[in-house]
């Protein structure tokens, strides 16, 4: 010890009561901090740490001196003599004897720590009494609690998954640990008895405590099915159900122990634990498990969260042996479970019950789908229709509105939902999964709840009075009693009527309800909801007054509305199933009904289109997307005739139309659309029209078609465009963009009648591109437009209009916008812009024929010379333009993979490597999605051409790409990826061991280990298993990678030994 020393200590010190004092400030922290770590660099730390250890006082320096020694001791160990080692593990240990009793806990766990990453270096060669020493301070009672400490911190080290171990050392450490497994719970659990009757003493808690951490981390790493043991269950079970008071003076119940206990339990669960004595396991699990749920009302939420996923586990997991275990009382668990879910107060938690009750529901799926028998559906039936009245009890205003009037309807979480539509989603999405299993129940149910709440609705309509004449209604609301009570009911309404569109499939062809038996309960759900929405637009109910009408019910009437229109949305296909049956069977009747539903949807989209305003746009998108569902699924003969059909078509002229946002009058022009020239799945034979009526519908569609661009052609042409013209021309461009859009899966015909009309305003579309392309707001429309023609109707418009549109697209992406575009500053319309662009060129790549294949030398020339070279620099790339690049070169490569190879052909093969140069590019970026396309392109390739085997691949990039995925798993940049690059490793291996062997794991050596002996890589490249499967390959190249870590490890310090321990510890 010299002055420096001591002066150091005081130093020390006085900074750290500096930076754990109140007084500290963030900035003075990281002051702090940096001189601190500038300590561990000081090639005389280790003597100084030795000597603050014996010689401070305060626990914040004995706390860092012991930091610096493990740091050391992790870095600089295998440079130390043998009598250096043996003096330091002495030291240590002495120390923990010596002053256990005066040390903070933390402090003490420091330091077994230090002690347990020096016996992992040593144990068993050197140091074989290590574990003598751990059982020793065990036994005596004055160091229990320290013994079990170190034992923790012993398994924390020795079981770690960090690279500070070789693989076979890990491997060796491993098994003497797993063979000791035995022993080690014995005298665990038989501590844990004997604290049984301390519990509520300090001492006994304490010693349960890290008896049930060390058994916790043990469960993370021994082998389960010859280890869990009645005595170890039981004693795990014992301890969940045991609360334990702190004191007298602390009446709140301490769960610490039960949370720990339900740990260890959670852990063996979810490993799918299966004893040699299954049975009697899964019969413990059971009592266990009955016992948890009947005294559930003494557990704190922490507890109870835990008990949840303890449940989940097992109807996951044990649920299927336990129920087959003879007597088992499936109602009496059933009831029991269900009794817990529906009491629990806190709605977290039992939004957590739901899953777990979710988990049932798809045993039960499967359950019946192997066993159809009566019994078995016997002995579920009932359980489930108690779940849905349980469930329905939570949901409805009716017998819950107290819970449910205090939830959260305003803010919305990162799903933009509120608490309010979240619980309502989570406990509807379980009524919707016992639909599949007995949908009949559930139906009827749903069916009687509809009616009655119909009715309700019905009366409500009759207190409905006119005001001023037509334009406003008023509603008399007589009391406050019945406020509430037409609170409840609008509520109630709207979530059955949520429901009733949730369960649509149940009624179609492949659902279980579907047939004439059924049709009547989904006639009168469609017609129950199309009286709700006209009514409540005829009305405006939303927006009704009268005296006791509160913005509350304001707000109900719009919820009832906009679920009423999301289940009638819904509900279209089953109409249009409805329908195909009735012209078959020739019911008029039913023809009938539907004709008045498609009236009266279209009446709705007409009817707020007219009277639109910023209150009404949540009703008119989910209106307009139920006329865009219906044109697209009511393929009928009749749908022209029907007048509110016409109307609507009128409306999408009118000037009202023209205030709508701009992405529903896209989606009206589609609907539109639709209903003139969609082909006619149902043609009623006694129609007046004739079949698919081509002749007529032509000149209808051009004729509006004129009438709906008049404003846009009239625009197109100028050189210039003030503000409102070039709002006319995006119209125009989405327009045109969602009608070819539309009309990609259509018949041959309606697209070539399509293209006739619209010839003209395409080229009005190329004029645009031309002179305007610069302005982002029309850029982007504009390649819609063409993505949209080249997508759809690229047959139909000739090779003559087809290569005027790719010429004039590929000659406005000149270098400098596309550079401005893939830089990171580029705007989210820009980044569209790009992608929509590359999509475009693969739609031409995909194209076969020798028409588009004109366009493939061009295409890869402004791939490899104008966007790859950016794309090599970090400062030019956007990750969602790269992987859409990334298809682009993909799709050329894979498409165009024989032209590479002729040497005939207008594409050389250097443009081929050039192409897959880019992948590796790619694999360069620290952005895992982007590295993940890339190498799956790789992948893709190989399966489908033999990219590994092809000898201009091989020649060229083989080696270079394998280096280049041995670097990402070295320096773990893409652990995420890990799997993927493995995969991809192998199969570039299997093409060529010889090269991986001889000349990649070597270089990856030089590259990263250079300073290693030779005989040592030698050793590692040896040691890599040349059998060629997958999971071989797979284990020996993670344990390569472990073994380089492992030497790096040992290197990253450059502290010499400043002097022997002999003499720092005198």
């Amino acid at each position: 010890m010299d002055t420096s020393d001591v002066q150091n200590l005081a130093k020390i010190e006085t900074m750290l009561e500096e930076f754990y004092g109140p007084l500290c400030s963030n900035e003075r922290r990281k002051q702090i901090d940096d001189t601190l770590s500038s300590f561990f660099e000081d090639p005389h730390c280790l003597r100084q740490a030795i000597f603050f250890l014996s010689a401070s006082s305060q626990d914040y320096t004995k706390s860092f001196a012991l930091n610096v020694l493990q740091a050391c001791v992790c870095h600089n160990w295998l440079k130390y003599s043998d009598g250096d080692k043996l003096q330091m593990r002495y030291y240590t240990r002495k120390f923990l004897l010596e002053n256990s009793d005066s040390l903070q806990y933390y402090v003490i766990n420091k330091l077994c720590k230090l002690i347990a990453c020096i016996a992992r270096n040593e144990w068993p060669e050197t140091d074989p009494e290590y574990f003598d020493f751990v059982t020793g301070l065990i036994n005596l009672p004055s160091t229990k609690m320290t013994g079990l400490v170190l034992l923790r911190a012993t398994f924390e080290e020795f079981m770690t998954s960090r690279d500070v171990m070789s693989v076979s050392r890990k491997k060796t450490i491993s098994s003497l640990l797993n063979d000791a497994v035995p022993s080690v719970l014995h005298f665990l659990i038989a501590n844990l008895s004997e604290c049984e009757s301390m519990k509520q003493e300090r001492s006994g808690k304490s010693i349960a405590t890290e008896c049930l951490q060390i058994i916790s981390h043990m469960l993370s790493w021994m082998s389960l099915k010859n280890n869990i043991s009645d005595e170890l269950v039981t004693a795990l079970m014992s301890y969940s159900q045991m609360p334990s008071i702190s004191n007298s003076s602390q009446p709140l119940v301490d769960d610490s122990l039960q949370l720990l206990a339900m740990d260890c339990v959670n852990e063996i669960m979810a490993k799918k634990c299966v004893p040699k004595d299954s049975e009697h396991f899964l019969v413990s699990v059971f009592n266990h498990t009955m016992m948890l749920l009947t005294s559930s009302n003494q557990y704190t939420d922490t507890f109870l969260s835990k008990l949840v996923y303890f449940l989940q586990l097992m109807i996951s997991s044990q649920y299927s042996r336990l129920s087959s275990v003879k007597g088992f009382p499936t109602e009496l668990f059933l009831g029991t479970l269900l009794e817990f879910t529906f009491k629990q107060t806190n709605v977290e938690i039992y939004l957590s019950c739901l899953d777990v009750w979710n988990e049932f529901l798809e045993y039960l799926k499967a359950a019946l789908r192997e066993n159809q028998t009566e019994e078995l559906s016997t002995i579920y039936r009932r359980t489930v229709i108690d779940l849905n009245k349980n469930v329905f009890r939570k949901v409805l205003f009716a017998s819950n509105h107290s819970v449910l009037d205090e939830m959260d309807d305003e803010n919305l979480d990162d799903d933009e939902e509120t608490e309010y539509e979240k619980f309502q989603r989570l406990n509807l999405d379980i009524v919707v999964n016992t639909c599949d299993i007995f949908p009949a129940d559930l139906v009827n149910e749903l069916h009687s709840m509809f009616g009655t709440l119909i009715g309700d609705f019905t009366s409500l309509i009759s207190c409905v009075t006119a005001m001023d004449g037509e334009s406003s209604f008023e509603l008399i609301i007589r009391a406050e009693y019945d406020n509430m009570r037409l609170h409840c009911k609008l509520r109630d309404l709207a979530t059955v009527s949520r429901l009733v569109g949730m369960v649509n499939s149940c009624f179609l062809g492949c659902g279980p309800l579907y047939g004439p038996e059924n049709e009547n309960i989904a006639n009168r759900f469609v017609s129950g909801l199309l009286m709700v929405c006209r009514e409540s637009i005829k009305f405006n109910l939303f927006e009704i007054q009268g005296s006791g009408i509160s913005e509350t019910l304001h707000s109900d009437f719009s919820n009832l509305l906009a679920l009423s229109l999301g289940s009638l949305q819904l509900l279209s296909h089953w109409i249009s199933s409805f329908l195909g049956q009735a012209i078959k069977l020739d019911n008029r009747e039913a023809i009938s009904t539907v004709h008045g539903w498609t009236n009266d949807c279209f009446w709705i989209s007409s009817r707020l289109i007219g009277g639109f305003n910023s209150k009404r746009v949540v009703f008119l998108r989910l209106a307009i997307h139920i006329a865009y569902s219906h044109a697209s699924t009511i393929r009928a003969s009749f749908l022209l005739d029907i007048p509110a059909v016409q109307d609507y078509l009128s409306s999408t002229l009118s000037e009202e139309f023209k205030q709508l946002p701009l992405e529903v009058q896209c989606k009206c022009v589609q609907a539109a659309t639709l209903i003139i020239l969609s082909s006619w799945a149902f043609q009623d034979h006694r129609s007046e029209r004739a079949p698919r009526n081509w002749e007529s519908r032509a000149p209808m569609f051009r004729s509006w078609a004129e009438e709906l661009f008049r404003e846009f052609h009239s625009v197109a042409r100028n050189p210039t465009l003030n503000r409102n013209e070039q709002e006319i021309a995006r119209r125009g461009l989405e327009f045109l963009s969602g009608i070819f859009q539309c009309l990609t899966t259509e018949v041959r015909r309606a697209r070539e009648i399509c293209v006739e009309s619209l010839q003209c305003y395409l080229d009005d579309v190329v004029s645009l591109c031309t002179t305007h392309f610069n302005n982002v707001e029309l850029c982007g429309s504009i390649v819609d437009v063409f993505h949209s023609v080249l997508d759809s109707v690229k047959a139909q418009l000739g090779p003559e209009k087809c290569t005027m549109v790719i010429d004039t697209l590929i000659s406005q992406l000149t270098p400098s916008r596309v550079q401005k575009i893939f830089g990171k500053s580029s705007s989210d319309v820009e980044v569209s812009i790009i992608s929509k662009f590359i999509k475009t060129l693969m739609r031409i790549v995909e194209e076969p024929g020798a028409r588009f294949g004109m366009f493939i030398p061009s295409i890869v020339c402004f791939i490899t010379d104008t966007i790859s070279p950016l794309i090599c620099h970090d400062n030019y790339y956007s990750p969602d333009c790269i992987t859409i690049f990334l298809d682009l070169v993909f799709q050329v490569v894979n498409l165009h993979w024989n032209k590479f190879l002729d040497e005939n052909s207008k594409l050389p093969s250097s443009h081929m490597i050039e192409l897959l140069r880019i992948f590796g590019n790619c694999l360069l970026f620290p952005d895992l999605n982007v590295y993940k396309h890339a190498l799956n392109g790789l992948q893709r390739l190989n399966e489908v051409h033999k990219l590994y085997e092809n000898e201009l691949f091989k020649k060229s990039l083989f080696v270079a790409f394998m280096k280049l995925l041995m670097s990402s798993l070295i320096e773990k940049s893409q652990s995420l990826n890990q799997d993927e690059i493995i995969a991809t490793l192998h199969s570039m291996a299997s093409e060529d061991n010889n090269t991986f062997f001889t000349h990649v794991l070597p270089s990856c050596l030089n590259d990263t280990i250079s300073y290693a002996a030779e005989s040592h890589k030698q050793d590692l490249v040896e040691n890599f298993s040349r059998e060629t499967d997958l999971p071989t390959f797979t284990t020996s190249l993670k344990q390569f990678i472990n073994d380089i870590m492992y030497v790096k490890s040992l290197n990253a310090s450059s502290n010499e030994v400043a002097a022997n321990f002999t003499s720092l510890t005198q």
